[in-house]
């Protein structure tokens, strides 16, 4: 099956991606090992169509035409199962590298700050590259 367009303002929608379709999680092997979906924060309900079609997620197609994400959409991946078997076996999954600066926001999360400090960050200029 050829993935398909979410709706847009301009087009008709597809029919939606339940979860008894093949193509969700088996089938053929995207070429990335994923396919991605637009769905709400929960990534069980789509954002697009209403929840009585029983959508998933409208699946974003494998191409180079842009996708409207809209406010509160959450993209969803979705690996096939063939792909995160292989990923398991080889333990590349378990291989994660932790950059050092993943350790420093976390100590400064934890640490107290005072009422000045957190007015002073929050009114501070944003500098936007």
């Amino acid at each position: 099956p050829r993935a398909r367009r979410p709706a847009t303002p301009a087009g008709p929608r597809a029919p939606p991606t339940t979860l008894d379709q093949e193509d969700v999680a088996g089938g053929t092997i995207p070429r990335h090992g994923f396919r991605l979906r637009l769905c709400q924060r929960n990534a069980n309900i789509c954002s697009r169509c209403h929840w009585m079609e029983g959508c998933i997620g409208c699946t974003i197609p494998d191409d180079d035409r842009p996708t409207v994400v809209r406010d509160g959409d959450t993209v969803a991946v979705d690996w096939h199962l063939a792909v995160l078997r292989e990923r398991f076996r080889s333990g590349e999954l378990g291989a994660v590298t932790r950059h050092r600066s993943v350790e420093q926001i976390a100590k400064m999360e934890s640490s107290p700050i005072t009422l000045e400090a957190c007015v002073d960050a929050f009114a501070k200029k944003e500098k936007i590259p």
